[in-house]
């Protein structure tokens, strides 16, 4: 072998273990980048009909309310640009930006004791997210009764949706009656 052959060998070895090395970095990178949002659903999250809450916009509805702890957990801020739900009975739906409301007082026990329930502050479409950060917010849908395909007394699941420009996230969500989630939290 001669000291061309040898001086090539090195250099080759050399320029693939820099490849190798470079690809992985690559790699590492943008997996540390890539858009990781993740989802806490709270106690906070219920659905009722308008008419029990004097919501006098909204006659004849059924709101629900998803409040949740979004945490994005990559090192790039992300955006929430669309929020929708829907079921088998439920067409999809979208969240309201400007839905707002009083939570009812009620009585928990003979003693008349009363509580609420008080929803996160509600979510404003677009929902910018900075890296490694969490947001507490709540996420409102409007259903008008005669668009219920099924009555719901006690509980109603609905599969959340939320859109990103970079990924879509989709989560399950049990949601109590309003009445019914008041009185199993006071009782805890």
């Amino acid at each position: 072998m001669t000291i061309f052959n040898i001086s090539t060998l090195i250099l080759s070895i050399i320029g693939s273990i820099t490849g190798i090395l470079s690809l992985i970095i690559q790699y590492l990178t943008h997996v540390k980048s890539s858009a990781n949002l993740k989802f806490i659903i709270e106690d906070n999250s219920y659905f009722f009909n308008t008419d029990d809450f004097n919501v006098k916009e909204y006659k004849n509805m059924y709101a629900i309310v998803i409040s949740t702890r979004i945490l994005n957990t990559s090192s790039e801020p992300i955006t929430i640009d669309k929020v929708k739900i829907h079921n088998p009975y439920i067409l999809p739906l979208e969240h309201e930006n400007d839905f707002n409301f009083t939570p009812k007082k009620i009585n928990i026990n003979s003693i008349y004791q009363s509580a609420k329930i008080v929803p996160f502050d509600n979510a404003t479409l677009p929902l910018r997210i900075d890296a490694f950060d969490s947001k507490l917010v709540s996420f409102r849908f409007l259903i008008d009764k005669s668009k219920f395909k099924k009555q719901y007394n006690y509980s109603l699941g609905v599969n959340l949706s939320l859109y990103t420009p970079r990924k879509n996230y989709f989560e399950t969500v049990i949601l109590e009656k309003y009445d019914n989630r008041l009185m199993r939290l006071s009782q805890l």
